[in-house]
């Protein structure tokens, strides 16, 4: 875990070096609890340390629909609204996320979330899927043709997600997903955004936790954490410079 820590504070320092976006980066997290809020009556406690972590515990449930989702999104106005992106602004966003339950189902993990391009999503599931999908991003799971994905609930994952621009409206920039569930990094490579508009249209970037409580909900939990957050806007060519700085220092470990 020290040389997870080291390796990941080495990358961002990579990363901080060479900022030159016109974006700014972000100072807070703007919390946004019960987007979906199908079990009113379940007890909630949201703790944040400003943008370096958040959890989000919650249960009992009470009796309700489908699923509660609570929302954990870059700022830079102090947690008073969501860091609006566009489709030409680079960004990167990690953490280190520990989804924890009891009698329930749940997934956690990064976000992006953009009402005209649909929502793109990389989560982990109690069940142990590890999987990226949605709003034109590409899919891709972090199993082998049959195999489990490998998340373990109560188990800490370091997650991050970098999305590069093209630089042109409607040709495709990429998104590259990576993982350390362990045994090292491991990642998806650079892949094509899908839609039309080539990426994600105004949209807002953050982490979210996303309950359903199973029966008998009067012991139902859930504790989904995030720490180490770093959420930054990153040029092309730094987040290839940034990542190989952590496949070499991985190496040297």
């Amino acid at each position: 875990m020290r040389s997870m820590n080291m390796m990941k504070l080495a990358g961002t320092a990579i990363i901080g070096l060479a900022i030159t976006q016109s974006a700014s980066a972000a100072t807070s997290l703007k919390i946004n609890e019960r987007v979906f809020n199908d079990f009113p009556s379940s007890t909630l406690v949201t703790t944040t340390d400003n943008l370096s972590s958040v959890q989000f515990s919650e249960g009992p449930f009470g009796t309700g629909g489908w699923a509660n989702r609570h929302d954990a999104v870059a700022s830079s106005d102090g947690g008073a609204s969501d860091q609006s992106f566009d489709l030409l602004e680079d960004f990167s966003i990690e953490a280190d996320v520990t989804l924890s339950l009891t009698d329930a189902s749940a997934e956690a993990g990064l976000r992006l979330n953009a009402p005209v391009t649909g929502d793109a999503l990389f989560l982990i599931k109690d069940n142990g899927e590890i999987v990226a999908f949605g709003g034109g991003a590409p899919f891709f799971s972090f199993a082998a043709a049959g195999a489990a994905n490998g998340y373990v609930p109560g188990s800490t994952i370091f997650m991050k997600m970098v999305y590069q621009s093209s630089g042109v409206f409607g040709s495709p920039g990429t998104v590259e997903y990576l993982i350390d569930r362990g045994a090292g990094l491991e990642t998806s490579g650079p892949l094509n955004w899908s839609n039309t508009e080539g990426g994600p249209v105004a949209h807002s970037v953050g982490m979210y936790a996303q309950n359903i409580p199973s029966a008998p909900t009067t012991t139902s939990q859930v504790t989904t954490t995030f720490n180490n957050v770093v959420i930054t806007p990153e040029p092309a060519s730094l987040g290839l410079m940034g990542l190989g700085g952590l496949a070499m220092l991985r190496r040297k470990r």
